[in-house]
């Protein structure tokens, strides 16, 4: 008889062990998709500020405010009423992708285009936008802005990936 009741103790301990051990890995699965969506989500969150901050830049005058390729501190492509200038729009498009990066004060990736009232593209130095045209990241962030642009009001889109 003691030893069926021992059994019965080892077959309890065996029992509570496997419940234990499944509610630890389910614990431990909840902490690691938990963990690996705030990563995910900061990740898009600093896309999202770069993203910000390279178009609210662009809307800018950028500095000095009547800025050439040479003498180019930050990029901005639009006067102090958020009118695009022409000539710092064509400046722009005729930097070489890596002095804008630095420029904009980015190591993301970016593509900003402008587009008419009815979608269509309007071409910048003969060129659908500037920057690095597509990508294969999972993330893109895109920011849409109103400048105007030979007195209409046009969308601005810029995109930022890694």
């Amino acid at each position: 008889m003691r030893k069926s009741h021992s059994s019965k103790n080892g077959q309890v301990y065996y029992i509570e062990f496997m419940i234990t051990l499944v509610v630890m890995i389910i614990a431990l699965v909840i902490f690691i998709r938990t963990f690996v969506n705030v990563n995910e989500s900061a990740g898009y969150d600093d896309l999202s500020i770069q993203a910000d901050s390279i178009s609210t830049q662009l809307m800018s005058e950028g500095l000095p405010a009547n800025w050439t390729k040479s003498n180019v501190e930050k990029i901005g492509i639009t006067n102090s009423q958020s009118r695009i200038q022409e000539s710092k729009l064509l400046n722009f498009a005729n930097m070489s992708y890596q002095t804008t990066r630095q420029k904009l004060n980015t190591n993301y990736n970016y593509y900003v285009f402008l587009e008419n009232s009815t979608g269509s593209r309007i071409l910048i130095a003969g060129k659908q936008g500037v920057g690095l045209m597509g990508n294969q990241s999972k993330t893109v962030v895109k920011v849409t802005r109103f400048p105007i642009y030979k007195s209409d009001i046009v969308r601005m889109i810029v995109y930022v990936w890694e």
